[in-house]
């Protein structure tokens, strides 16, 4: 039995993905026909905040969801690396984030952040959340992810401590750093890389991509640490 097959999440998420199967609710549909498909598309992939917000604006109703199979493997990438952080772009009603979030709980708990920038949508992911019992494990920050995961300003971060003087050649403590350095380096070459799973197009992905790689070193961004 893990998290993602036990109730209170299992029928949670049967519910959510009969709803994003089933045909979109009229309010939403009705709002999306008043784009040509070239303009959804144009809306949709482009980097202006201008567009994308007009097009995730009128498809707030509308699920944005994975499919079942990919939500499966977003929570077995989770249980297989052993994720304790995950940083995600985008819960739209929170499918994916639960599934992330199911991943995290039977790893023994940790923390997903997790953006939307659609008001309505962030309340309703919010409201999953805590139904499916996962509440504790995930932060959600609304507003354009750009802004909500910013790379720390340069006097945010830790200064160095003043570099010590170093050893002489061939002096016992000078071994002992040397073998520390090795060690240092073998683990960091042992460690897997970042894993960034795209189940669908990302809304402008080279820009949210850089700016997450930007801020790996801090928030471990799209990284299952």
């Amino acid at each position: 039995m893990t998290t993602l097959s036990a109730a209170p999440l299992a029928p949670l998420l049967d519910r959510m993905f009969a709803e994003a199967e089933a045909p979109a609710p009229p309010q939403a549909r009705a709002a999306l026909a008043q784009l040509t498909p070239e303009e959804r598309n144009r809306l949709s992939a482009s980097t202006e905040e201008a567009d994308y917000r007009t097009f995730y604006g009128l498809a707030r109703d509308a699920y944005l969801a994975v499919s079942r199979d990919t939500a499966r493997l977003l929570y077995m990438l989770a249980r297989a690396s052993g994720a304790r952080s995950v940083v995600e772009f985008g819960t739209s009603f929170g499918v994916s984030t639960l599934h992330l979030a199911a991943g995290l709980r039977d790893n023994g708990g940790g923390r997903i952040i997790t953006t939307e920038f659609e008001p309505s949508k962030a309340a309703r992911a919010r409201e999953n959340f805590a139904v499916g019992g996962l509440a504790d494990l995930i932060e959600l920050r609304e507003g354009d992810a750009l802004q909500t995961l910013p790379r720390p300003a340069r006097a945010d971060r830790p200064r160095l401590a003043r570099r010590r003087q170093e050893p002489l050649p061939g002096s016992p403590d000078a071994s002992r750093r040397t073998s520390a350095t090795r060690r240092a380096h073998h683990c960091r070459q042992r460690r897997p890389e970042p894993r960034i799973p795209a189940p669908r197009p990302i809304r402008h992905q080279r820009v949210h991509l850089s700016a997450v790689r930007r801020g790996c070193r801090t928030l471990d961004a799209h990284r299952l640490t």
